[in-house]
């Protein structure tokens, strides 16, 4: 099961007028990363405009991490830098790595010139500033994401 949550965003990718993506990440992944979005992987992610979370239940190799990864790049895109964060983990740091973070990766790389730059260790910093970070904490850890936030 792969838990996927965010609020609607409050702004537009820049060049669009502010409502245009804010409820419409599968129009923003067509439009913005040139990508195909099947019907199910639409599904999930209009569920993550219109709920605080989401839960997919489904079998391996369907989609569910590149549909996480296009979530991810959708919240930074339609938000000013600094006001949005990205934060992942996955049971091993393998899946985190070589499963989303790649998949995240191959969307800003194919994507009409997404801001910023995302490092081979997880982390997407527009400039100076850190938007995104894929993390595997030791195991039960409560205080392992404390203190990490921003506005969206």
């Amino acid at each position: 099961m792969t838990t996927v949550g965010y609020a609607a965003p409050a702004l537009a990718r820049p060049g669009a007028t502010a409502s245009q993506w804010r409820n419409d990440p599968t129009g923003w992944i067509r439009h913005r990363l040139h990508g195909h979005v099947w019907s199910k992987q639409g599904e999930i992610l209009g569920s993550l405009v219109d709920h605080r979370r989401t839960a997919v239940r489904s079998s391996h190799g369907i989609g569910k991490s590149w549909t996480a990864a296009q979530a991810c790049l959708h919240w930074i895109d339609v938000h000013p830098p600094g006001t949005a964060m990205v934060v992942s983990t996955a049971p091993t740091y393998d899946q985190v790595h070589a499963v989303l973070w790649e998949e995240i990766r191959a969307g800003h790389r194919g994507g009409d010139s997404l801001p910023g730059a995302i490092t081979l260790d997880d982390r997407w910093k527009i400039g100076d500033i850190l938007v995104g970070m894929g993390r595997k904490p030791a195991d039960y850890n409560e205080h392992a994401f404390q203190g990490i936030h921003r506005r969206y």
